[in-house]
Formats: structure tokens, C-alpha cells, sequence
């Protein structure tokens, strides 16, 4: 990483990452506030935790936690496949995912919202009567 960096604090790490970044692609998502209002960092970025003003590596426990936390928390451009990472294999998750059907997702959204409303309209009926 070359220029100038960004230190941003995120629970118990600092992510790293390019100051100047607004032409880059946003790299993942995270939420630091308690109104849950979600973040993009964009760019290539790496963590680290912080002692006394300086770096310092992240633990063992912390690393498992935030090679989840990253998987999740990341945009995925090509949609099928997952970072090859061996810690995946060795827990037999899968890397490739297939793309949902997103009008059937669609309908089983809009069917859902329509119960939700049938629902309401039956409570307000009762109380009318």
C-alpha cells in the first residue's frame, strides 16, 4: 500500500487502509455505530491492532474471528465463488454458491408482506366489531 493510509478503528482492530480511496471499489462493509447505519471501505485493506501509537499484530483468536468477519462482511463482484482460504476447506464449507432465483425470492417476499397485511386487516376488523 503506497500514499498515505487511514486508520479506522473497529471494536478490538484497526483497519487499514488508503486515505485517498474514493476511485476504488468498495472492498467491505461495516457498522460502528449504535444506529447500525453500515460503513463502505473501498480498496485493498489490511488489520492490525494498536499499542502505545504503534502496530502491532493481531492474535490468534482474533485472526479466526476477523477471517469470518471479513468472508461476511465483504462485496462480492463475481457472486459465485468465495476467496479460496483453507481454513473453508479444512471445515467443509462450501466455496461456490449458486445464484438465487431472484423472482422466486420476489414472490415469496411480496406473498409474505400480503399475509402480513391480511393479518392486520383481520385484527382491525375484530376491533371494530
Amino acid at each position: 500500500m503506497s500514499g498515505e493510509i487511514e486508520e479506522i478503528p473497529y471494536k478490538d482492530i484497526i483497519i487499514v487502509c488508503k486515505k485517498d480511496r474514493n476511485s476504488l471499489k468498495p472492498n467491505i462493509s461495516i457498522t460502528r455505530d449504535f444506529l447500525s447505519i453500515p460503513e463502505t471501505i473501498k480498496g485493498n485493506i489490511f488489520i492490525v491492532c494498536k499499542s502505545n501509537n504503534a502496530f502491532k499484530s493481531i492474535s490468534k483468536a482474533q485472526a479466526v474471528e476477523y477471517v469470518f468477519f471479513l468472508n461476511n462482511s465483504r462485496f462480492n463482484y463475481d457472486n459465485t465463488e468465495v476467496n479460496n482460504l483453507d481454513i473453508f476447506k479444512s471445515m467443509n464449507i462450501p466455496l461456490k454458491f449458486e445464484k438465487q432465483n431472484s423472482k422466486k425470492v420476489n414472490d415469496e417476499t411480496l406473498k409474505m408482506i400480503l399475509g402480513i397485511q391480511a393479518v392486520i386487516l383481520k385484527f382491525i376488523d375484530s376491533i371494530k366489531n
